[in-house]
């Protein structure tokens, strides 16, 4: 994923394709929300029946349950799904994953009616999934706790092969903060200190997670910090 915050920045950070601005036809979700659901009725309803059996074989009214090999797979060993992955492992692989891939950070109320009304003049969908904003209520906001949780990658399995890198367990997200270059982290000589900043507190969100050695680049570019005045409300205009 690469994320470009230059101006206009709400045109180029997204990347949206026309494939991201499609609708199903309600008829078809109609369909796959009724199939979905009929699927986890009985998957849910299957362990339940299973659990209601042991409890007869238990007090004697029905006979025990075999015997589950230990070397080889048997259904009653994985009684929900024998799968190992997450559930947003496989929403991921899916293209459904419901992890917004940018968070958008604002200085306050003005930004927050502006950015939906920009939003819709692109013409993107109206779609909560692809964009999350986040009013920080001003520009001496501290966020390096708020990018470990938005930003940060969470870690699945090492990949195979030689090189060392990780299977991701969720879509990344790119934090990207858009305000004045004002106050105590914005102002432009404290900008890189201030990015600086949160990419450590990634780091440390992602060496609790096993990654000793994360590609500096590839971290990098989970935050972006676009900081510029609008010339018609610059002071004196």
């Amino acid at each position: 994923m690469r994320i470009d915050v230059g101006c206009p920045w709400m045109v180029s950070f997204m990347g949206c394709s026309d494939r991201c601005s499609r609708r199903e036809r309600p008829s078809h979700s109609a369909r796959v929300r009724a199939t979905a659901g009929k699927s986890t009725s009985r998957t849910v309803g299957s362990p339940n029946l299973l659990l209601f059996y042991e409890d007869l074989a238990a007090r004697g009214q029905a006979d025990p349950l075999p015997d589950v090999p230990r070397n080889g797979w048997h259904p009653l060993a994985e009684r929900l799904s024998y799968r190992d992955q997450t559930l947003d492992e496989d929403l991921m692989h899916l293209g459904i994953s419901p992890h917004p891939p940018v968070v958008l950070a604002i200085e306050g109320e003005t930004e927050q009616i502006h950015v939906p009304l920009i939003w819709k003049q692109l013409d993107y969908p109206d779609a909560p999934e692809l964009l999350r904003l986040l009013m920080l209520g001003g520009v001496d906001r501290d966020l390096e706790k708020v990018a470990a949780l938005a930003a940060a990658p969470l870690i699945g399995q090492k990949a195979p092969g030689q090189n060392p890198a990780w299977l991701l367990i969720k879509p990344p997200t790119c934090l990207c903060i858009a305000v004045d270059p004002e106050g105590q982290y914005f102002a432009p000589a404290n900008v890189p200190q201030t990015r600086t900043a949160i990419l450590n507190e990634i780091r440390a969100v992602l060496r609790a997670q096993g990654v000793r050695a994360a590609n500096p680049a590839k971290v990098g570019e989970l935050v972006r910090i676009c900081t510029c005045y609008c010339p018609a409300m610059q002071p004196g205009r």
